[in-house]
């Protein structure tokens, strides 16, 4: 598995190595930061993958769709992430990103384009000031006999192939830890199942994050000699309640 980063965005950025002892566990994991100290993380609270129709030569869109579905959930849910993802199934029209716009995080499948024909691979892309992921883009090889579903142990299993891009898209780097779904490298037999210096890598990654969520105005407004900014708050409260979007995890499914 290789990690790439997008050459247009991603010229001032350092790697953060965290090594911690956990209830006597080493930990190991890396993410990266920029040279203002900012985490490399995605800073909204929905964020959407497309899913190629390209992905069919590997197994049935649905397969692919819930497999991808439970993939994502099972990071979000075991780190305690604060962002939800959805997908839906289309064509993606680039690997990579588009600083004119028109960009869409992607997973495909496609002939490896790594010098050494890695099996998947993630570029992304960020702002070397602030962090901020701006595309993801999970690049899986197109040879159906290369992979599995179940466990069949002669192939390399999907499920652990995309745990590890989709820890690269959530911004964290390789872990030193042979046991996390984050090494360098996995092979046949890999078990398709996050390490606790996964998590604890995505959780600290992402602990204190603020989404671009709207945010909701207010101002204090005296007549005579009753204050109203008690009101204000309360009205705020109320319209947050009503206003702010609910967001869930969309499963594509096909009737």
């Amino acid at each position: 598995m290789c990690f790439r980063s997008s050459r247009a965005m991603m010229t001032a950025c350092t790697a953060l190595l965290v090594l911690l002892t956990v209830g006597g566990q080493a930990q190991a994991y890396e993410y990266k930061m920029t040279e203002r100290g900012h985490k490399v993380r995605w800073h909204k609270a929905h964020i959407q993958f497309v899913l190629d129709e390209s992905l069919s030569v590997i197994a049935p869109m649905d397969q692919i769709e819930n497999l991808v579905a439970e993939v994502f959930d099972q990071w979000v849910d075991t780190a305690l992430l604060p962002v939800e993802f959805s997908f839906r199934v289309g064509t993606c029209e680039r690997f990579g990103y588009d600083s004119r716009g028109n960009n869409e995080n992607c997973i495909l499948a496609d002939a490896p384009y790594t010098t050494d024909r890695a099996a998947a691979t993630t570029r992304m892309t960020y702002d070397p000031t602030t962090g901020i992921i701006k595309d993801a883009d999970i690049l899986v090889s197109n040879e159906p006999d290369k992979w599995t579903l179940d466990h069949n142990l002669s192939r390399l299993n999907l499920r652990a192939a995309l745990l590890h891009e989709v820890g690269h898209a959530l911004g964290l780097s390789h872990s030193e830890i042979d046991e996390a779904i984050m090494a360098p490298e996995i092979n046949t037999g890999t078990p398709a199942t996050l390490y606790v210096d996964d998590i604890e890598g995505a959780s600290t990654l992402y602990e204190g994050m603020e989404t671009d969520a709207p945010e909701m105005m207010c101002s204090t407004v005296t007549v005579g000699r009753t204050s109203t900014a008690s009101l204000a708050l309360m009205l705020m409260v109320v319209l947050a309640r009503f206003s702010l979007p609910v967001v869930r995890t969309i499963r594509r499914r096909r009737g």
